[in-house]
Order: structure tokens, then sequence, then C-alpha cells
């Protein structure tokens, strides 16, 4: 039987709901588990992603979703609870999401990183590097570009073959976040989770692997060699005392210059995006965890026998631990 992988089927979700990582001992297994894939994989990339209030310098970060293919799981990262731990707590091999997030060697893609980059550095001083930027490499694929850069949402519309049940979760989450819709945005400081915001964490960063699998195959070497250099800006920006994330004028595109010769080379983080490898690092398999992280979870019950209690026996998540 062949593999199903959401890179052709076009899902928003996994087959196994995500994972809350919301305590000490699971922290430590999701850290060994990026230990062995980035060791495994020097191009293995991270898709990552952050929920909360008002995010940035002003605001909260409650949840940190992160994606690490092949596996179909989203790890949700209970930032709220864990406060600095969720950042700061080391393996015994020195790893920490703060060295992950920090490391120029490890390939993190963010859509639109400045808020993020905000939040990470104003709350717990993260300085994010190795960041592929999904929202600029989109832009850089336009023909013509215009003026403005679009959200996640425009993108899967516009991009990928219509998902079945994305545009429901979407909605259903929003109507409890959204002040314009009822909601507020305090529903991802309360816990535990609904139903309807797991889901919503879960299905935006499941579709970035497929959407930066399409934007690779378009870009071309003239925009890729500026584009690093607009990441760097805007992660430099983010960190300084005037940055201001709210407003028209985050919607306004970078500026590439209308080159077609000079020099095109690229950083790595844009070699790799323009790969042929592309397609196969963004590729999510079902059945990937199966092999990859029943070893983390045998780690977690050495450690901590009740550890794993809240996923449930027989619960098939407890493969991907």
């Amino acid at each position: 039987m062949r593999k199903n992988t959401l890179l052709a089927r076009g899902r928003a979700s996994s087959t196994m709901a995500p994972f809350v990582v919301d305590d000490e001992v699971k922290l430590d297994a999701l850290l060994a588990l990026i230990t062995k894939r980035v060791g495994a994989d020097q191009d293995q990339l991270m898709f990552v992603d952050l929920e909360g209030v008002n995010l940035g310098r002003s605001g909260t970060i409650a949840i940190m979703q992160l994606l690490i293919p092949p596996s179909p799981v989203v790890y949700l990262v209970d930032v709220y609870r864990l406060g600095a731990k969720a950042f700061r707590l080391t393996t015994a091999d020195g790893t920490s999401l703060q060295t992950v997030l920090e490391s120029p060697n490890t390939l993190k893609v963010f859509f639109d990183i400045r808020n993020d980059s905000d939040a990470l550095y104003a709350h717990f001083g993260v300085n994010v590097a190795g960041i592929i930027d999904l929202q600029v490499i989109e832009y850089a694929t336009r023909n013509p570009r215009g003026q403005y850069v679009n959200g996640l949402a425009k993108c899967i519309e516009k991009d990928l073959p219509p998902i079945p049940g994305w545009s429901l979760a979407k909605a259903s989450g929003r109507r409890l976040f959204a002040p314009e819709e009822g909601g507020k945005y305090e529903v991802f400081l309360e816990r535990p989770l609904s139903d309807e915001i797991l889901k919503y964490c879960e299905q935006d960063v499941m579709l970035m692997p497929q959407l930066l699998a399409v934007y690779g195959g378009k870009l071309q070497a003239g925009p890729a060699a500026q584009l690093q250099g607009i990441v760097d800006e805007r992660i430099r920006l983010s960190k300084t005392d005037t940055f201001n994330g709210k407003g028209r004028h985050m919607a306004v595109g970078p500026r590439l210059a209308k080159t077609r010769f000079g020099n095109t080379s690229t950083s790595r983080e844009l070699e790799l995006v323009r790969s042929p490898r592309l397609v196969r690092l963004c590729r999510i398999d079902d059945d990937s965890c199966i092999d990859d992280l029943s070893s983390q979870l045998g780690a977690v019950q050495v450690h901590a026998g009740e550890a794993t209690a809240s996923v449930g026996a027989g619960d098939p998540r407890a493969r991907c631990l």
C-alpha cells in the first residue's frame, strides 16, 4: 500500500491529533527528537508558528506550533503554561528551544517573521536565525508583484487546491478569538485548550510545507539573491525600540531590484528553497512517526512513567512523541 503524503493529498490536518507539550518531560522528549532529526539531515526543515494575545512585545505568547517533516504530528508547545522554561530547559547535549531558534544551521520556516521575532526577543531574549520567511518568498514569486504582501490565509486560498474542512475550521477558530466576530484573544490562555483552538493551531502550520514547495518551484535566481537580506532586515527591525507590528505599513511589500544579470549567489536558506531536494523535505508522511519517535516515547516512560498519561492508552499519538 502506498503511504499517504499530505503534500500530494492537500489536507489541512494529520490523521493524528496535535500533541500538547505542557510539561518538562514532554519538552525534553521533543528536544531530543529535534536533535535526532537535525543530526540525521542538515537540511531538515522545521515549520513554526506562534499564537497569543496581541502577539508582540506588548502582548503574550500562548502557543508555539512546530511541524517537523516528515512526521505528521504538530507539536503545540504551551508557552503560557511553561513560561521561560519553554525556551530555557536544556537537554544533556545543550539543546533548548532557544538554541534551536537561534541556530543559523537549523532551518526554520515562518510566515512573516516580524511579530514572532518581536515577541520572542522581547519576552524571552530569543534572537532568531536560520529563518526562511514564507511570506517574503511568496511575494518574490509573483509577476507582477504588486504593492502588498499576502496573508497566510490568502496564500492558502490562492495557491493550494481546495482543502476539505479548512475554511470551516478557520472560521470556527476565529469566532472564538476574533473580537470583530464576538470572540476574545484570551481564549488562547484558557486551559484546557478547546478542540476548535487545537484544530486552528494545527492546520495553518500543516499547510506551510505545501506552500513552500509551490513557491520554491517558482522562485528565480535574481529575486532569491535579495531575499535573505530582506528577511535579516525584518528580524533586525523587529528588535528595535521603534518597531510597531500593527498597522497598514506591515502589508507593504519589500523592495526587490528588477535585475536580470549580476550577482545571483544566495544564502544557504534560499539555495535550499530553489533546490530539487525541497519537495522531499516538505513531504509529510502519515507513517513516518512510527519508527522515528517511538524511541523518544521510551525515554519519556523511563524517566517518568506517568508522563504519557494525558495521551491515553492506545492513542496513536503515543507513537509520535
